[in-house]
């Protein structure tokens, strides 16, 4: 139209025969005019002026690919709750290189052995963007430990770069005539075996793109039970070390609100330097304030019937094992309601607390999860908790620092296939807790 300006854009289709790095460009010739017009209204040719110009060049890409990696956010090795939704399972990385990708499909797989998890254990995995918007979802069916995911929202990882999708569980309940298993490990990864259950669409070439050459993901996964403890170290009434009857350590186990828990057994050790500390044992508590006893136990909440002697601690490597019992010297358990917590104190007598004078005293952990698939504290027939005689299951076990019961269908007897050890129990380190130290 007269006194306007048209663009024209200039389109071709490239040839399937056309190799990556090759290019093109399209421009205007320095020859005579090659270009024509003619005047609507005239009828006459019309006056053309036109600069030569090479154009802008435009070079053959590949298409798009993907890769997935495990990103460095994915949680390591975690405890649980039954019946939860939303458990963090993994976060997944995506890259495209050469064009963005909108990713339409993921293939994950239960990794863990048949022993160790089931796709019973799960009720279905949900995938969620940066944003916290669930993109999609997959369910593994039967006994079939693979699952693929068809995304329902769009999700682009941009050219040449990096996105992430985090992976969430929910988690059967446990307990009676409930399907899920108490200690089960449940690890979703990406299956990077499957090489068309992931993929994607390319921005720019419309093109199909599966993954490249991922390899399997390898998270750590969550192990499942009805309910677990969480411990915190309390501080003490003085750090101050003064001959006579001394408080060492102090902590509380807090049961989650999904369930009770049994405590059977932790483990301290003790070191010193000038000073001597004998007769230790410990007292447990249900308050903060340290003054209302648990019942089931010695007098005053004492958990051990005789104290430890001082010889036993007599090296700092030497673990000293606390377990609660009755007035009687019997083996017993501390029950920790739902949502409440049991406050235990470790005291000891001290003597030749001179300048200089120090006791310090850690909590130990687990390392480990027991090896055992037998989670019973002890054999039938076996021995009480001090006897010298071989235990059988968790008690026998490398890692048996800390032993209690998610209580899966009941307050669980020592028999009962239902105890375990403290790896991974949050409060509760590897190897052992940040030592607490008197000094003089």
């Amino acid at each position: 139209s007269r006194g306007t300006v048209k663009t024209l854009a200039l389109k071709c289709n490239i040839a399937g025969s056309a190799t990556t790095s090759s290019y093109f460009t399209w421009g205007i010739p320095a020859s005579a005019s090659q270009s024509s017009a003619t005047g609507m209204t005239s009828g006459q040719s019309a006056t053309i002026t036109e600069a030569a110009a090479t154009g802008q060049q435009q070079t053959i890409a590949a298409n798009g690919t993907l890769t997935v990696t495990a990103d460095a956010s994915t949680p390591s090795y975690g405890i649980a709750a039954a019946g939860t939704t939303g458990n963090v399972l993994a976060v997944l990385k995506f890259h495209a290189a050469n064009e963005a990708i909108d990713l339409q499909k993921l293939a994950l797989q239960l990794t863990n052995p048949t022993a160790s998890s089931s796709p019973n254990d799960l009720t279905q995995v949900t995938l969620w963007d940066v944003s916290g918007t669930q993109v999609g979802s997959a369910t593994f069916t039967g006994s079939n430990r693979y699952a693929t995911s068809t995304l329902t929202s769009p999700y682009v990882i941009p050219k040449d770069g990096d996105k992430t999708l985090t992976l969430k569980g929910d988690l059967q309940a446990i307990g009676t005539s409930q399907i899920g298993r108490s200690g089960a490990l449940i690890a979703v990864d990406y299956d990077g075996a499957d090489s068309t259950g992931t993929q994607g669409k390319g921005l720019s070439s419309g093109a199909t793109v599966n993954q490249g050459s991922s390899g399997d993901t390898a998270v750590s996964g969550v192990r499942v039970f009805r309910s677990y403890p969480t411990i915190t170290m309390l501080s003490l009434p003085t750090n101050t070390l003064d001959n006579g009857t001394k408080s060492l350590m102090r902590f509380k186990v807090t049961a989650n609100s999904t369930g009770d828990i049994g405590l059977y057994k932790f483990t301290i050790r003790v070191s010193t330097t000038t000073a001597t500390v004998s007769a230790i044992n410990s007292y447990a508590y249900t308050d903060s304030a340290f003054s209302t006893a648990v019942s089931g136990v010695g007098a005053s909440g004492k958990m051990m019937n005789a104290d430890l002697a001082g010889t036993a601690w007599a090296a700092a490597a030497t673990q000293l094992a606390l377990y609660p019992q009755t007035t009687a010297g019997a083996s017993t358990t501390i029950q920790v309601p739902a949502g409440q917590s049991r406050y235990v104190d470790v005291t000891a007598s001290v003597t030749g607390a001179a300048a200089g004078a120090s006791v310090s005293t850690q909590l130990e952990g687990d390392a480990a999860y027991v090896a055992s698939s037998t989670l019973m504290m002890k054999a039938a027939g076996c021995c009480d908790a001090l006897a010298t005689a071989a235990y059988d299951g968790v008690e026998g076990d490398a890692h048996n620092d800390l032993i209690w019961s998610p209580n899966s269908t009941g307050t669980s007897a020592f028999l009962a296939d239902d105890w375990t050890n403290g790896y991974g129990v949050v409060g509760l380190n590897g190897t052992n807790n940040t030592a607490v130290v008197l000094s003089k």
